[in-house]
């Protein structure tokens, strides 16, 4: 049984230098167009034998929500597209994590909360700047589940540079190699 690790940038159907730099720094990133692309490509990943342990969307982001594509999700758009997000619930792990990846979506608890809730009470996480982003600028990350919410502030960075630095810099030494 494979876990996977699935990366997703939004494609709003134009060039957009911040979906150039995700695009660089994710190799096998899903582009999607909307919250339906989205939903489809996960689970034409899916089956019996793999299943979703950790899903990063990259898009847009505001104190209130984010785009998934060209889709805009918060807590008055969720109801629009709960039923589609619905669809990924059986295929999470059971100590899956999703990480919303726009600017400041960490200010946004209650979709935060409601995401975990319609997942089956996984973590929902997104920072409170632009550190999801780009790793290093000052700021923390908003964790949620089903009725409760947790913030790390700057000292978070630490915990990323340990588990999640190293993965970064393996797919970033892959574009390297690529680029010689």
């Amino acid at each position: 049984m494979a876990k996977l690790d699935i990366v997703v940038v939004s494609d709003p159907g134009k060039f957009d230098g911040f979906y150039f730099l995700q695009s660089m720094m994710n190799i096998g990133e899903k582009h999607v167009t909307h919250t339906q692309t989205m939903v489809k490509q996960i689970l034409d990943l899916t089956d019996s034998d793999n299943t979703v342990a950790a899903l990063t969307i990259h898009g847009h982001g505001n104190q209130t929500g984010q785009y998934v594509g060209r889709d805009w999700l918060d807590i008055y758009t969720l109801p629009k597209y709960r039923e589609e997000l619905a669809k990924l619930t059986p295929h999470f792990e059971e100590d899956a994590i999703v990480t919303l990846g726009g600017c400041n979506v960490g200010h946004a608890e209650a979709l935060l909360q409601r995401l975990s809730e319609l997942w089956g009470g996984i973590a929902v996480r997104a920072g409170t700047a632009q550190q999801m982003a780009f790793p290093g600028i000052e700021g923390g990350i908003r964790s949620c589940k089903v009725n409760v919410c947790k913030y790390g502030g700057p000292g978070f960075w630490d915990k990323f540079d340990q588990k999640v630095r190293p993965r970064m810099d393996k797919k970033i030494g892959r574009l390297r190699q690529l680029f010689r």
